[in-house]
């Protein structure tokens, strides 16, 4: 396949970012020739991107082509006259080739171009993206415009910054000197696009979006893990010291790839940087739309109104995309987007998070109930006797729960059994009310005990992202194992069903998790005590419910109470099998998952979070602690579990 790119040196950070993300994203690139017409790239420049190229396993043919600027000279154009405007109209005198994608070079291509092999171009003279900013021929050529060229109003509008060209069929109907006439005697707004769509519109092949998504349309969840090609259709990234997710993207992958980009302190407009002046734009657009009404002008006036509309929506969803916004520079922050065979063995940087911006919470209040079983026990009484009774009301429609308009990605996972019938309503109750919500709330419960659920509670519950699973009675190994043998291999959060979460609790754990990717990060943790062997001591003698500590370590053991963000990756195949949990380690999750880190290289953290993990009044008896910790089973399934797979702590 024949690719082609314009720059010249001014362009260059955004040629090297387009052409390295595209190769990033091509494993076999052996068969693309990649054409860059030269409008004034220094040597010096071009030898960095072919020695970048040629690391490629299956490299790409690189070539430069000097593009001809006498061509320009004759013609008589207003508005812009850099090469680069009018480049790819050029290109089937350019190149001699049937086909070609052109690529504008403000783009991050995360796909794989070859798929674009696959378009049948036949009869038509490219394909291209119905523009997102508005998709038909009005919004770019006046009225007078496409009346004289005989063309519907309404066809589609394509954006031309890719364009998969069949060249033979530009050339049989001299498609490139219409463009040029047209540029001649037409007014336009976006040079040589208004060309294209002009003069072919009928000839045009509409292709997924996915091959030119404009960043203005992008949501921060998207930008965050794309699969398209990224088009930076407004401000240049390289040109704007912006925050926003998708310019920290493009600076993101630039720096994964090597190249140091310290941009000019441009900063957004007045309208992106200050709520108040959003609000008032806010209200004008509502008086403008009113006086247009007034004044009988009802095209202007639902121009103004839908303005209206969608700057209220902005203001009412602020609190949405800022978390939205978050979460994505936590994940742009801790991935590398750039090629492993670029990379050559670089680390990670973490540029933007690290610990002073998780602050530590609670701590004070974790201290002083430590060890304090009575006060302890009064205060989850009346935590409980409150949550019952605000549950009652919601279930009655006295009240409304406070479910957040903010949700996550990653899923909460536990399991229960009769004896926690009370409180299990309570538990989940915390998990739809937190201020970030779970993408969905797993009850696993074992086929003789789904009954404990009442069917009000289960109805309601279900309606508000909760569901609820059966399986085999694997003990606490309910809440983790069966929604990894579902598939699900991404990140989740397990909890245990007798203990009081917070309403931050959730968005506090994963977004600390999200910063450490290799790592198991928990709320709360024990130290182990390792003796001369590196075994783990007796389970007792363990510091018990660490403060936070600002390294990761195989000594750090979770515990499910507090919540623990669960990576699948860091389980094997053998710790997945039933048997040999049932056999080893039944009683005890904690211990088998903390085994299977070990195994796998996964260190634990402790997070900067504290809660001092309230149980709710009368289910110690019933839990599991009385046999694992009063009974000394842990230690019992500690020495079987660390036997049989031959761990070591360091």
């Amino acid at each position: 396949m024949n690719i082609a790119l314009a720059n010249d040196e001014y362009y260059f950070v955004g040629l090297w970012n387009t052409v390295l993300s595209m190769l990033a994203s091509t494993p076999d690139a052996s068969s693309l020739r990649i054409h860059v017409i030269d409008t004034g790239i220094s040597d010096s420049s071009w030898d960095r991107l072919e020695r970048a190229v040629a690391q490629h396993p299956r490299p790409p043919e690189l070539l430069r082509k000097i593009f001809p600027r006498e061509r320009l000279d004759g013609l008589d154009i207003p508005g812009p006259r850099s090469p680069l405007v009018y480049a790819r109209l050029f290109l089937p005198e350019l190149l001699d080739c049937k086909s070609v994608l052109y690529l504008d070079s403000d783009l991050l291509v995360f796909r794989n171009v070859l798929e674009l092999g696959n378009v049948d171009l036949d009869g038509y003279a490219c394909a291209a993206v119905i523009n997102e900013d508005a998709g038909t021929l009005d919004f770019d050529l006046t009225k007078q415009e496409y009346t004289k060229l005989n063309l519907d109003p309404k066809s589609n509008y394509y954006n031309a910054g890719l364009l998969y060209m069949n060249l033979d069929y530009w050339r049989e109907h001299n498609f490139t000197s219409k463009c040029l006439d047209f540029l001649k005697n037409h007014q336009f707004r976006l040079a040589d696009q208004s060309a294209v769509n002009a003069v072919m519109n009928e000839k045009i092949l509409p292709i997924d979006r996915k091959w030119n998504r404009l960043v203005s349309h992008l949501t921060a969840k998207e930008v965050a893990s794309p699969d398209f090609v990224i088009h930076y259709t407004t401000r240049k990234p390289w040109l704007l010291n912006s925050d926003v997710p998708a310019m920290l993207l493009w600076r993101k992958f630039a720096d994964d790839t090597g190249l140091t980009i310290d941009p000019p302190r441009q900063k957004p407009n007045l309208f992106e940087r200050y709520i108040l002046l959003n609000i008032m734009r806010t209200i004008g657009y509502g008086f403008l739309s009113l006086w247009y009404g007034l004044a009988r002008k009802k095209r202007v006036a639902e121009g103004y109104s839908y303005a209206f509309s969608y700057w209220v929506g902005h203001a009412a969803n602020r609190k949405v995309r800022s978390y939205e916004a978050k979460w994505a520079e936590l994940i742009i922050d801790h991935t590398i987007y750039g090629p492993a065979w670029l990379l050559d063995g670089k680390e990670l940087k973490q540029q933007k998070y690290s610990d002073h911006q998780n602050p530590i919470k609670g701590k004070r209040t974790t201290d002083l109930l430590r060890d304090r079983g009575r006060t302890r026990e009064f205060i989850s009484g009346k935590l409980q006797h409150k949550q019952m009774s605000r549950f009652e009301a919601i279930l009655s429609g006295k009240r409304d729960p406070r479910v957040s308009g903010i949700k996550s990605d990653i899923p909460v996972s536990l399991t229960s059994w009769p004896p926690r019938e009370r409180t299990l309503p309570l538990v989940l109750l915390s998990m739809i009310e937190q201020a970030v919500s779970p993408s969905v709330v797993h009850v696993w419960l074992s086929h003789n005990d789904q009954g404990m659920i009442k069917p009000r509670h289960k109805d309601f519950f279900a309606e508000h992202g909760v569901e609820f699973h059966t399986t085999e009675d694997i003990v606490p190994h309910k809440k983790w194992l069966p929604l990894i043998e579902m598939g699900h291999e991404s990140p989740f959060v397990i909890i245990d069903d007798d203990t009081y979460y917070p309403r931050n609790w959730f968005d506090a754990l994963i977004t600390e998790g999200i910063q450490f990717p290799e790592e198991i990060v928990a709320h709360r943790c024990h130290k182990i005590k390792a003796n001369a062997n590196h075994m783990p001591g007796p389970y007792l003698e363990w510091e018990k419910d660490i403060d936070h500590e600002n390294e990761a370590s195989h000594y750090l053991f979770p515990t499910g109470c507090g919540g623990i963000m669960l990576r699948p990756e860091a389980i094997s195949e053998d710790f997945r099998r039933r048997d040999l949990l049932m056999k080893l380690c039944p009683l005890a999750d904690d211990v088998w998952l903390k085994a299977a880190y070990i195994q796998s290289g996964f260190k634990c953290r402790k997070s900067h979070y504290y809660f001092p993990c309230l149980d709710y009044p009368e289910t110690r008896p019933s839990g599991l602690a009385v046999k694992n910790v009063d009974q000394g089973q842990n230690d019992q399934q500690i020495k079987a579990v660390f036997d049989y797979f031959d761990l070591k702590l360091d």
